[in-house]
């Protein structure tokens, strides 16, 4: 359907260390399938360690992982931050949370990206 529907790509995006590897898995399968791999901010509390950096950034070698959720890898690898950024319903929190996303991201000299945000149903 996509495809008749004119799509030529497909972004998959990983969200933590199970989904990240299903996207690699799939990539292989599929040539109009391009991945992006992160840990999502609630998933990230348990998955965040240095040893589970270095197992997504050994996952870069796949050349179709096109973007990033961690800035420092982004940064490394020259590749687009995906950031998921909101504010649990709360508009300050939300600009609060925006504003830090954009600092750290300027100041790690990051120029592409998506910062992107789903509250709802």
């Amino acid at each position: 359907m996509a495809k008749k529907s004119g799509v030529k790509y497909i972004l998959n995006v990983g969200y933590d260390l199970k989904s990240n590897q299903i996207v690699i898995e799939q990539l292989e399968q599929f040539p109009n399938l391009f991945g992006a791999i992160g840990l999502h901010p609630n998933d990230g509390k348990s998955d965040f360690s240095e040893e589970n950096l270095i197992l997504m950034e050994k996952q870069l070698v796949n050349k179709k992982i096109i973007a990033i959720g961690e800035i420092e890898l982004a940064k490394k690898y020259n590749l687009p931050v995906l950031l998921h950024i909101r504010g649990e319903e709360n508009e300050e929190i939300f600009i609060e949370a925006f504003n830090d996303a954009y600092r750290i991201t300027k100041e790690a000299k990051i120029e592409k990206g998506i910062l992107h945000c789903f509250t709802g149903t």
